[in-house]
């Protein structure tokens, strides 16, 4: 869905140019803008410069669009690699804590466990 209305707006983008590309130029935009997804953005950085020195001036708006599409993609993965450590970290300190709470006991249980024959210990059966 996104690729489509990427497609659609590089080429509204080469239509209102004031000098027309050729129609195989159109097909080239739309390529480029397929090959550029996928890769870093420092790599979509170098494709963009070669793009600007020897293609239109659509080329080259597409080219950096493909940019920040590239290096908004790497900031939403390194956040999303964030989170999920967070959510890991938080969890196991949980767990642990938990655990720490179950093994835990009652201080009186473990002062009548050292100590059996004091006046607190006393259990009265009825």
């Amino acid at each position: 869905k996104n690729f489509k209305m990427n497609t659609l707006r590089l080429r509204t983008v080469t239509s209102t140019a004031v000098r027309p590309a050729p129609r195989m130029a159109r097909s080239t935009v739309v390529v480029r803008a397929v090959e550029v997804q996928g890769i870093t953005s420092a790599e979509a950085i170098k494709a963009a410069e070669e793009v600007c020195a020897n293609g239109t001036l659509d080329e080259c708006k597409a080219a950096w669009d493909a940019v920040d599409r590239a290096r908004n993609e790497e900031e939403f993965q390194i956040k999303r690699r964030m989170d999920m450590q967070r959510r890991a970290s938080i969890n196991a300190c949980e767990a642990r804590f938990a655990e720490e709470a179950r093994a835990a006991k009652d201080p009186l249980e473990q002062f009548c466990a050292e100590n059996a024959d004091a006046d607190e210990c006393r259990v009265y059966e009825d």
